[in-house]
């Protein structure tokens, strides 16, 4: 009995290790998916931002444009962003 009884303590002891190693290997990818998604979120946002700011300038040299010409040239950039 006492033979069974540390069999079945050594067992629960193997599966409670297995299933932290498992936590922790799935709280490390998970962290690096997040990692993954933030860095690609920020990415996006500078991009975003970036073409943000180049239409407002061109809006802006637009507005102070004092040709007709400087005008359609500036409005076709504008368009094609």
């Amino acid at each position: 009995m006492a033979l069974a009884l540390t069999a079945l303590g050594f067992g629960f002891t193997v599966l409670a290790g297995a299933v932290k190693y498992l936590a922790w290997r799935n709280g490390r990818i998970i962290r690096e998916n997040t990692e993954r998604i933030l860095q690609k979120m920020d990415e996006g946002f500078r991009t975003l931002g970036e073409k943000i700011d180049e239409g407002f300038r061109l809006i802006a040299l637009l507005i102070l444009a004092e040709t007709p010409e400087e005008k359609k040239e500036l409005a076709r950039r504008i368009l094609e962003k």
